[in-house]
């Protein structure tokens, strides 16, 4: 009885507030924690095992490597895309085509690279990489940058306005932004590869 009256358990038993902020406390502040720290081990985990082909070749100095990885993201990112994207299978479907074909331009690249590298001696691949570059190697990496950088966003806001401009009043009622700029957009853009 006298320790019931000093701590005041049974006020405290009636005022459930302690309860409920001392439930909080362990739910949201230290749940949050664990679950954060169980998530990224478990990530962790699964991408070391999907990224394991790709880790076993890594060398520090091998520029190749830092290509193939990034060739694996993608690879990766335009599966995830395919199989689990939420948008819609227009814009998803052109998402993924630009992404298999800035991989499939980056594999060009650099197997015709290896090619050359093979086929000649060390001396006369030197004279023609240099003599070609110019030509060849600048098509490729503009092609593999502006797939990267995507189209230009407030332009392509500016062609769809202009079309919306260009029609009658009885069509701009029908007109219809969205699909507009999704017929417009051709899936380009790294900054627009999530879903």
């Amino acid at each position: 009885m006298m320790i019931s009256k000093r701590l005041n358990v049974d006020d405290m038993c009636k005022n459930k507030r302690w309860y409920k902020k001392v439930k909080d406390f362990f739910v949201y502040s230290i749940g949050l924690n664990v679950r954060d720290w169980w998530n990224s081990i478990k990530w962790y985990f699964s991408n070391l095992k999907r990224f394991q082909p790709v880790i076993k070749s890594w060398r520090y100095w091998d520029y190749q490597y830092q290509v193939d990885l990034f060739v694996f993201g993608l690879k990766q990112l335009a599966d995830a895309i395919d199989r689990y994207g939420h948008e819609e299978d227009v814009s998803r479907k052109k998402k993924v085509a630009a992404i298999k074909s800035l991989i499939a331009e980056i594999e060009r690249d650099y197997q015709d690279d290896v090619d050359s590298r093979n086929e000649d001696s060390y001396a006369k691949y030197y004279e023609r990489y240099y003599a070609a570059l110019k030509r060849t190697r600048k098509a490729h990496y503009d092609k593999i940058f502006k797939l990267i950088i995507g189209q230009d966003e407030y332009k392509l806001h500016q062609m769809v306005k202009a079309k919306y401009e260009a029609l009658s009043e009885e069509e701009k009622e029908k007109f219809d932004y969205f699909s507009s700029y999704v017929e417009l957009f051709d899936g380009s853009g790294i900054e627009g590869w999530w879903d």
